[in-house]
Formats: structure tokens, C-alpha cells, sequence
């Protein structure tokens, strides 16, 4: 018996892919001329027209974005067969005769992306650790400062677990501004900053005012130089939106009464009082994750809703007006989808091609929350999500744990399930302050589960895996930067910074002690970029080879590129490619008509 779909094929479905809503869908299956064959989904069952061993059906996307899960159903000699994806919801199917699994078709609804955003290098910037540019920064009560920059991070706790000083090294957006050339030199088009608000932790996810930046930090007038210089150079600033929770230690709750005004943790007659959920008032309350040093906000509160959104003097309209680009959504999956469209819409009043980002950890386009099918990218919400799926995959691939064909099958099904607008717009992260450092990951370091405290701050890669550390990163930015979507860097994974989680991955930057053959190549990558659009929002393609050889083409219009990527540490790997130019080339040797990739080696190629 011949049965064949795979939706990943324009053989099989037209158009690719995610479509929005009302479009006209072709699905075409191969099973024997003799049988009968059904489409179900649609909230129906449709009878497929026979060609010969091709069925065919056209349906009409629905009127409002959803997400419609299908398979088809064969009848043939008297029984059954059902066609359903082989893994995952998308790509090649199996036959089976019973039904475990179904293709998902995402239907949305959606302005445009921003020209502007889609594909651009994007640069993270945690303020405190990336650059110092005097040694006498305004201080605040009860925090360790470093007075070398080249100290490790580190927390002081109290018999409660409780951290009681935060430790500071004293960047600050006046050391944005002095490094601005050289984040203009590696090819940044956006600046992405961690939260810069008013707060007494290091990291400002407690916010203390919405309305103040950080004194340690500096001031509006520094803020809005550096957005105007960064413009000049032809970048874009996003700031770090944290609207789920708020600090103890805030001028909403008050907690400790650090100021003047009265929290809702003082009265219930504050006019914060309505903001928080308080189970027993005033010690038991609603937090993020339990943690009781972050009130959660009631989301749905009129009250917080319009200090944030309204028109006239909202927090949204404040920060728009100075000039930045849009923001960043702290925790999306605490957010009500409803308070996100307001965002979106919201911004887009006050700004001309503003955007909106979500920290999602998982495919956004079926994710599952608190119960609930959120509606981050069917329904004009977010613009684009954080790609944390992409960067684990290339991660395991580049160290064994996965193969080429597993990180080829995750990149089209995000492709798939992504309307186009979204994926042309993904931040493909090489870290965050959220996660474990690149170079640490790709470095074969110990399980840090396996360390105590100490052992994890001191580990630094020996030399042989330093050096696998580094071969392994000089991939990992290839395959990052010839990928439809944004690259994001975390601050250092340009020079290889080491790292366990919090707070080891959110060290300083080593200024002079960069590496330039990193450096270097990817200021390379950001300039192929440049004047390659398709590796920006191309058409994604891989080619299977074997488990170590990642290899796939971009495609844009007429133009197309070809990118091979050998993980092994061993083993050449040779082939006889055409091509019109070498774009990039790394442990590559060639003789007449054949190309030889040695270990750790990568080609990117523009064939036609």
C-alpha cells in the first residue's frame, strides 16, 4: 500500500505553512486509485476528490484565527487507515490504524511585522555588567560594590535564604553610550536592555517606580541621549516590560517604606490597594511563584490597566515618547491575552512601527498556559517570541545529544506552524540572564546540578575544552546567523563568557580581553546578512545527509544559499557542491571539484 502526505510539501499542501484567515488550502494525499479518502477537521469531514492515486480537497480557512487540528482517513479493502504526523504536528506522516496524533494548521490574524524589526541583529544588554565607565557611581543603602570589575557575581543570604544585599559593579547607560561604536562594529541594529526602572535588586525585575530609571543606572536626559545617538547609528532601543509583578520594596506596596507616598502593603485605603490579591492582609498575599519579594498584579484591575495604557499620562505612553522602539514582555504567560492586545494596540497609537515581544519558552503557536490556548501570534498580539526551542536544539546538536536531522525537523516545524511574519521575526538567542552560558553549555562543563555554590563560581573550561568550547560557538553562530529570524546576543557570548545560572551567567564583560577571532566572525555574518537578504526572512530547506552533517538551503526569489555545518570532532565530510561564491568558510579544504569540511568545519555558500 502506498500512502504519502507530508505538509511540509507543496506537493501535498498549498500554501505552506501557516495561513491567515479565510485563505483557500489545497490538500493532497497519495493512497491506492481503489480507495475512498476523508479530510476531518474544520469542525467537519470532508470527501476527498480521487485523481488517479491523488486525492485532493480545497477548504477555506476560518474567519477567526484558531488553530485546526486535521488527518485524513483512508478506507481501503474494507478497513481504515488513518494518515497523522510521524512526530511532532507537522512534516512526514505514517499510516496507522489508530488515531494518536494530528497536523496542526495555524490560522491567524495579524498586522505586519515591522519592516524594520524583521530579521535585525539584536543585542542583550544586562546594564550593571556590561560597561563601567567611571569608578564612582552613585550608590544606594545595603548593596556590595564591586570595586574590581573583574570579580565574580555573587548573593549574601541570610539565615532565611533571603537575599539581604545585592551586589553591584556599577555599568550604567553612560557606558552604553561610550560603547555604542563598537556594538555598531559587530552589526547590532537593536539594543535590548534588561530591566532599567527604578529598584533595589541588580537585575530590576522587582520594580520599584515604572517611572524612574535606576539612579545607578542614570537618568531620562542619559536615556534619551542614548536612544538619539544609537538612532544616529542606525539602531533601536527595546526595553524589558515587567507588568506581571512588581517589588515588595516599590512605591506600589511599600513594604519596607522606603517611600514616602502609602503602598498598598501600608492601608487598604492606598490607591495600590486594588492591584494585589491579598489572601490575609497585610503578610499573605499573591506573588510571582510564591516568592513573597514580588506582589503579583491583578492584571485585569481597571485601575492598573489604565496606569499603564491610558493616553493622556500612561507609563507606556512615557517611555514611547522618548524614543524607544517597543518592548520586551517579561513572563508573557502571566499576562492575560486580552492585556497583551491592549499593549499592542496601545503602542501602535503612539509610535510608527513599534513592537512587541514575548519571553515564551516553547512553541508559541499551540502554547498552553494556566489551561488556556494563548493567542501570542494568531490574533495581532505579539510580534515575535523568544526561539529558546531553537537555541537548545542547536546546542544538543553541536554536543551529540541530538542529530542533524532532529534540528533540521524542529527549524521547519517552527517554520510551519509560525505564520511568516513571526519566524522572519523570532529572537534566535544565543543566551539569556535566564540560562546557563553558551560557551559553558558547548564547553562539555559538569552538570552544574552536581556542584555546590563554590564549585560553580570558580569553574572555568580547562584548556581542551575551551578550545571545543570555542569551535563549538563558531558554529553555533553560523547556524544562529544563517537562520531566518533575529539573532540575539546575550552580552559576552561574542567573546565567550563562562557561566552557570544566576547569578555566574550574568558576570561583566571583559573588555580587553576579547576574543577577535569570534569577534571578527561575526561582524563577517552580520555583513553576509547585510547584503544577503534572504538569510533574514528566506525560505528554510534541509538536506539530508548523515546525523553529524547539518546542511540545508535558504531561498529568497531567485537567489539561493547553501550552508554545511560537521560537528564531528574526527571526521571530514566531502562533497562536490556548485556554487557561484564563498561567502564564509571555517577547517574547509578543497581539491578540483570536491569540497572537504573538516572537523568542526562550516561552509556557507550562495549557489545561484
Amino acid at each position: 500500500m502506498n500512502f504519502e502526505y507530508n505538509s511540509q510539501e507543496e506537493i501535498y499542501k498549498i500554501p505552506f505553512g501557516a495561513v491567515s484567515v479565510g485563505t483557500s488550502i489545497s490538500f493532497t494525499i497519495k493512497a491506492p486509485s481503489t480507495a475512498m479518502a476523508f479530510l476531518h477537521g474544520f469542525d467537519k469531514t470532508y470527501k476527498m476528490i480521487r485523481l488517479s492515486e491523488l486525492f485532493t480537497i480545497k477548504v477555506n480557512a476560518p474567519r477567526d484565527p484558531t488553530l485546526i487540528y486535521y488527518y485524513f482517513e483512508v478506507q481501503y479493502n474494507n478497513r481504515s487507515y488513518f494518515i497523522t504526523p510521524k512526530t511532532g504536528v507537522g512534516g512526514k506522516c505514517k499510516i496507522g490504524n489508530e488515531l494518536d496524533k494530528k497536523y496542526q494548521l495555524t490560522v491567524y490574524k495579524n498586522s505586519p511585522t515591522p519592516d524594520w524589526f524583521k530579521g535585525a541583529v539584536m543585542y542583550q544588554i544586562y546594564v550593571d555588567r556590561f560597561f563601567r565607565p567611571t569608578n564612582n557611581p552613585p550608590f544606594k543603602k545595603n548593596i556590595l560594590f564591586h570595586t574590581s570589575w573583574d570579580d565574580k557575581p555573587l548573593y549574601i543570604f541570610n539565615s532565611q535564604n533571603r537575599i539581604v544585599e545585592w551586589d553591584f559593579f556599577g555599568g550604567n547607560l553612560r557606558g552604553v553610550i561610550e560603547k555604542l561604536d563598537y556594538l555598531k562594529g559587530l552589526g547590532v541594529d537593536i539594543i535590548y536592555f534588561n530591566p532599567i526602572f527604578e529598584s533595589s535588586s541588580n537585575h530590576k525585575y522587582d520594580t520599584g517606580d515604572y517611572s524612574k530609571v535606576d539612579s545607578m543606572y542614570g537618568d531620562e536626559k542619559i536615556l534619551k541621549e542614548l536612544i538619539v545617538k544609537s538612532k544616529s547609528k542606525g539602531m533601536h532601543i527595546i526595553l524589558d516590560g515587567v507588568f506581571s509583578h512588581v517589588g515588595d520594596d516599590s512605591i506600589y506596596f511599600n513594604k519596607y517604606k522606603s517611600y514616602d507616598s502609602i503602598g498598598a502593603y501600608q492601608s487598604k485605603d492606598s490607591q495600590y490597594y486594588s492591584w494585589f490579591n491579598f489572601n490575609k492582609y497585610p503578610d499573605d498575599y499573591k506573588s510571582w511563584w510564591g516568592i513573597d519579594a514580588l506582589p503579583e498584579i491583578n492584571k485585569n484591575n481597571e485601575s492598573y490597566r489604565d496606569f499603564l495604557f491610558n493616553k493622556e499620562n500612561g507609563i507606556i505612553k512615557k517611555w514611547m515618547e522618548l524614543g524607544i522602539m517597543g518592548w520586551r514582555l517579561d513572563v508573557a504567560d502571566e499576562l492575560p491575552d486580552d492585556f497583551i492586545k491592549q499593549l499592542k494596540q496601545t503602542i501602535k497609537s503612539l509610535c510608527n512601527a513599534p513592537i512587541l515581544l514575548g519571553e515564551v519558552w516553547e512553541d508559541a503557536s499551540n502554547k498552553i498556559s494556566y489551561g488556556m490556548q494563548r493567542r501570542y501570534i494568531t490574533d495581532d498580539s505579539l510580534d515575535s517570541v523568544s526561539n529558546y526551542p531553537l537555541r537548545d536544539f542547536i546546542i544538543n546538536y553541536l554536543i551529540g545529544k541530538c542529530s542533524s536531522y532532529d534540528l533540521s525537523r524542529l527549524v521547519m516545524t517552527l517554520q510551519e506552524n509560525y505564520p511568516s511574519d513571526v519566524f522572519n521575526s523570532l529572537m534566535n538567542l544565543t543566551g539569556t540572564h535566564d540560562s546557563i552560558r553558551l560557551s559553558t553549555l558547548l564547553g562539555n562543563a559538569p552538570d552544574e546540578d552536581k556542584l555546590d555554590l563554590w564549585e560553580k563560581r570558580d569553574l572555568e573550561l580547562d584548556g581542551v575544552n575551551y578550545d571545543i568550547a570555542i569551535k563549538r560557538t563558531k558554529l553555533f553562530f553560523i547556524i544562529l546567523f544563517t537562520l531566518p529570524g533575529n539573532p540575539c546576543i546575550y552580552y559576552g557570548d561574542e567573546t565567550a563568557v563562562q557561566g552557570y545560572k544566576d547569578p555566574y551567567n550574568r558576570s561583566t564583560f571583559p573588555w580587553g580581553e576579547t576574543r577577535e577571532d569570534l569577534h571578527d566572525l561575526i561582524v563577517h555574518l552580520s555583513n553576509i546578512r547585510y547584503n544577503n537578504i534572504a538569510f533574514k526572512c528566506g525560505f528554510y530547506k534541509y538536506n539530508l545527509i548523515d546525523e553529524n552533517i547539518l546542511s540545508y538551503t535558504i531561498t529568497d526569489d531567485n537567489t539561493q544559499y547553501k550552508v554545511v555545518i560537521n560537528r564531528s570532532a574526527t571526521d571530514n565530510y566531502t562533497t562536490d557542491l556548485t556554487y557561484s561564491d564563498i561567502l564564509l568558510s571555517i577547517n574547509i579544504e578543497s581539491y578540483s571539484n570536491n569540497i572537504i569540511i573538516k572537523p568542526f568545519g562550516a561552509i556557507v555558500l550562495k549557489v545561484s
